[in-house]
């Protein structure tokens, strides 16, 4: 396989989620789907066949059942979404993804405490409408958007991914800066990022060449492998190692402006 062909291949199985993160979506998906069902809907036993591999005496307790299974879920989907790389979480799409599932299970917690707790307090008509379907209506409006204008969606994220992308780079060509290869010596040394995407000062066989991708440095040795990638810290004004496992270098490694 060739280089070109690898490096293509290794970028965007990045951006790719594992499949532990879209079995935990999947879960919290169909769980909290079936908790607003169980709270809004109007629904009786049926003899004939079963929702759930167990039968309930009476379907009284099947929000609360199905409130802890969705809490449930939704932890371990955030447990899952938390282990990915970086990369991976930085990417647009994959955060309006994650967003999407993780308001639909907030919006079945809602309706949960609305039906179980609110539905008979002392409120206002107005309010108890207002705090039910003003977070529905804004999901599907949204939805309805992006069905609608699926292109305008593409087109935004690539002007807001591009200007960060330029942002990152014209800050990076810009200055000179010291990059903290071993933390715990200390050891450090001079590098320039030029323009072509070459290392200037401190190139060697780690430090060979850099991109930015998805508003990440990555910095790929001599065989064009990601030897290590930073996040930029914008309030330290600071790159900070990512510390993703699919990384060559020592983790916690440090790039800052090299007057620092």
């Amino acid at each position: 396989m060739s280089i070109q062909r690898e490096e293509f291949l290794n970028k965007n199985l990045q951006k790719e989620p594992t499949d532990q993160y879209f079995r935990g979506k999947r879960n919290l998906a169909i769980f909290s789907g079936l908790l607003l069902a169980s709270v809004s809907l109007n629904l009786e036993e049926n003899m004939q066949s079963a929702l759930l591999p167990f039968k309930l005496k009476s379907l009284d307790d099947l929000a609360h059942i199905l409130f802890l299974i969705t809490l449930y879920s939704l932890f371990q989907f955030f447990v899952v979404w938390s282990a990915q790389y970086e990369s991976v979480r930085m990417h647009f799409l994959n955060r309006l993804n994650a967003f999407f599932v993780s308001f639909l299970a907030v919006t079945s917690f809602i309706a949960y405490i609305y039906c179980q707790f609110l539905r008979d307090a002392d409120l206002s008509n107005f309010l108890n409408y207002a705090y039910f379907l003003i977070p529905l209506l804004i999901v599907a409006l949204l939805v309805l958007f992006f069905l609608v204008k699926p292109h305008w969606i593409n087109n935004l994220v690539s002007r807001i991914e591009l200007n960060r992308d330029k942002e990152l780079f014209e800050k990076l060509v810009a200055e000179k800066w010291k990059l903290i290869f071993n933390p715990i010596s200390k050891s450090s040394k001079i590098i320039q990022f030029s323009k072509n995407g070459t290392i200037g000062k401190g190139q060697n066989d780690n430090e060979h060449t850099w991109r930015i991708n998805n508003n990440l440095l990555e910095i790929l040795n001599s065989r064009e492998k990601v030897f290590s990638r930073f996040r930029y810290n914008k309030k330290e004004n600071i790159f900070e190692h990512t510390n993703d496992t699919d990384t060559l270098s020592i983790q916690n490694q440090i790039i800052k402006p090299s007057n620092n």
